[in-house]
């Protein structure tokens, strides 16, 4: 019996198809992209997934012009995310603050000075996270298009694309062998009317209370970022104090 998610990701795509060009026939590209979402999401073991509202994380985060920064953050969805930083770069270290909650937010740098954010300053899903991500493919707004497979590294990719209202559109990547995601992409607008992309890349699965989450990324398009997952733990609530405007 398929999962109730598999079921929804069947009438979704079944409604809201659009085939890229180019591509294979509408027909086939139909049936290529249900099969593609429904391995992905089995993968992601995305019902388990989907009861994930709260955790905690720890990581380390080393780029290619020298700095390391180790982040402890946590969260609680939609909208409430605590994330405390500590940053060297050439042995100079710096602490950082930054709380989110709901339509509020406050920083605090290395001054040890409180900060309200301004309200554009504040993004609009502070609470996103990279093992939470192929759940868009069974977004009910969601437009989904199977675009034409390509390599990531030695691997056979199928590639989805993920387009929703208010939103940059998505580009995922999954294994073919396995159905988890290697690559995931987002091209921006910017202010100067510039476009920026930005690609991270997935690797050492291993499963945090059965679900399979990435324990490395590699981040940024030009001066990357590796980031290392230390630690993960998914909790049922938080405390509420945790997000409260920091002293």
């Amino acid at each position: 019996m398929a999962a109730p998610l598999l079921l929804a990701a069947g009438i979704l795509l079944a409604a809201r198809l659009r085939v890229a060009e180019p591509g294979p026939a509408p027909a086939d590209a139909a049936a290529d992209l249900k099969a593609v979402v429904e391995k992905a999401l089995r993968a992601a073991e995305a019902d388990k997934l989907r009861g994930v509202t709260a955790w905690t994380e720890t990581v380390t985060t080393k780029t290619t012009f020298g700095s390391t920064t180790v982040y402890t953050t946590h969260v609680q969805l939609p909208d409430r995310v605590r994330q405390e930083g500590t940053h060297d770069t050439g042995g100079m270290k710096e602490s950082t603050l930054s709380v989110y909650n709901g339509g509020k937010g406050w920083w605090k740098g290395k001054d040890g000075k409180v900060n309200e954010m301004l309200a554009d300053r504040i993004p609009k899903s502070p609470a996103n996270a990279d093992f939470r991500r192929v759940l868009a493919v069974v977004d009910p707004d969601a437009e989904v298009s199977l675009l034409l497979g390509r390599m990531v590294g030695d691997r056979a990719a199928d590639v989805v694309r993920v387009a929703r209202p208010g939103r940059a559109a998505e580009v995922f990547l999954f294994d073919r062998a396995t159905g988890r995601l290697l690559r995931w992409q987002q091209t921006r607008p910017m202010p100067d009317g510039k476009e920026f992309t930005s690609v991270e890349e997935c690797s050492d699965y291993r499963e945090v209370d059965g679900v399979p989450v990435a324990h490395i990324r590699r981040r940024g398009t030009g001066r990357f970022q590796d980031e290392s997952r230390v630690e993960l733990k998914f909790v049922g609530q938080h405390d509420p104090k945790l997000f409260e405007k920091p002293e």
